[in-house]
């Protein structure tokens, strides 16, 4: 027995299967381009009621402007930035970090970490992540960049854009693709290059399954295979990550791991909390460029360069502006989570300063995302500054990638 609960959602809809017996494990599966979670009521049903313990939770997609539909509005995980599926323009497609793909990986880091947070015994490693077409995509994106290893990942008639552009960093040892001969839709060139891709990318786990005669669509034989495999994936749990991951993970505090914008080459930075170069730390840095498939920075310390995690440096200053001109400011204790601002010469903080009312952060200016609780995934992102709304007392931030936000300066660290 099975229990179904929807959750109207303002107009996107997610559905939950709930299990009659102890809750074991956790699949998110997300539907393909133009489609709700209610298209795939019947099959996930089916699936929660054949793998007993199971909860399977389906949310529905964001309508946004979709490139290869015309600038239609469609529910889609991401943006298509593409006229058409030709392979040359597949091809590019699946070299390039899709845009707006950053809205819908915090929506869903936001879903499991309440998950995480309501079922403590059902961690991450108990986790799949599956999706059909466009919704295979957004799955391996979110599953693949999580900071400890999954269950396992499923792709159905699908292909995960910008993989080359991904920061792996729990690789997961079960991925199941599933791809018909005959899909007109997305051709089964793509399946293959994405295989090409995962081996490269050293994902030896990863297994593509293709389907004689099979359209855009899913057929009996799959099915079969797809229970087969999240069987095999929840029958034993993959190893763990680092104790500071696990222990993000089981507090329901994941974020994302670098969105589309990236720190501009020339930035200077203060490093710290580097364990392996100690003598480093307090240094001034200058950033010379971005590895996006590491998560790091190339940074160049007087005549040493070393490629480092944006946790092992902050950005040495901002500028603020006001009626009586600009004022440079900077982090009273880099290393420290809760630093302040403290104006460069007066080391005067900012929250304190007579004319704190009358500052405004600098357009252009550069700035990471903290202490946002609604938009918690969004923690730890930079940020370039935009136009300040005086009546909601919130700046526009650009976060690259198609992607705005409206934050106050109290969500403003360096």
């Amino acid at each position: 027995m099975v229990t179904v609960k929807e959750d109207p959602n303002n107009g996107r809809p997610t559905l939950t299967f709930e299990p009659s017996v102890k809750h074991t494990a956790t699949m998110f599966f997300f539907h393909g381009l133009g489609d709700s979670s209610y298209g795939w009521r019947e099959p996930l049903q089916d699936f929660a009621k054949q793998i007993p313990g199971l909860k399977i939770i389906a949310p529905t997609a964001p309508q946004i402007p979709v490139t290869l539909s015309g600038g239609m509005k469609q529910t889609a995980w991401c943006d298509l930035a593409a006229k058409s599926l030709s392979p040359v323009d597949l091809m590019a497609m699946l070299q390039s970090r899709p845009p707006m793909v950053e809205g819908s990986w915090v929506e869903i880091l936001k879903l499991v970490n309440a998950e995480l947070v309501a079922n403590p015994h059902v961690p991450l490693s108990k986790m799949i992540f599956g999706g059909f077409s466009l919704g295979g995509h957004i799955a391996s994106w979110v599953a693949l960049q999580l900071p400890t290893p999954c269950a396992g990942i499923l792709l159905m008639s699908g292909v995960v854009l910008g993989l080359q552009t991904m920061w792996i960093r729990a690789p997961v040892t079960n991925i199941l693709h599933c791809h018909g001969t005959a899909d007109g839709t997305i051709p089964l060139i793509g399946a293959q290059m994405i295989a090409a891709q995962m081996k490269e990318s050293g994902l030896s786990g990863y297994e593509l399954k293709t389907y004689e005669g099979m359209g855009h669509a899913a057929c009996p034989e799959e099915i079969d295979d797809v229970l087969a495999f999240l069987k095999k994936c929840l029958a034993a749990s993959p190893a763990t990550a680092d104790a500071a991951a696990n222990d993000a993970a089981a507090k329901g505090a994941l974020t994302i791991c670098s969105n589309g914008l990236a720190i501009p080459n020339s930035s200077t930075v203060v490093i710290h909390s580097l364990k392996s170069k100690p003598q480093m730390n307090g240094r001034i840095g200058v950033i010379t460029k971005y590895l996006p498939g590491k998560g790091r920075y190339q940074v160049l310390i007087e005549e040493e360069s070393l490629a480092l995690s944006p946790n092992n440096f902050r950005l040495e200053q901002v500028c603020l502006e006001g009626s009586g001109g600009g004022c440079l400011y900077q982090l009273d204790d880099p290393a420290s989570p809760g630093a302040c601002l403290v104006e460069v010469s007066s080391k005067q903080p900012l929250s304190s300063s007579a004319s704190a009312g009358d500052l405004r952060f600098k357009k252009g200016a550069i700035v990471r995302l903290t202490g946002l609780k609604a938009g918690a995934p969004w923690n730890g992102s930079f940020a370039q500054v935009g136009e300040y709304h005086a009546e909601s007392g919130r700046y526009t931030v650009d976060l690259g990638n198609k992607m705005q936000l409206n934050i106050k300066a109290e969500n403003f660290t360096l």
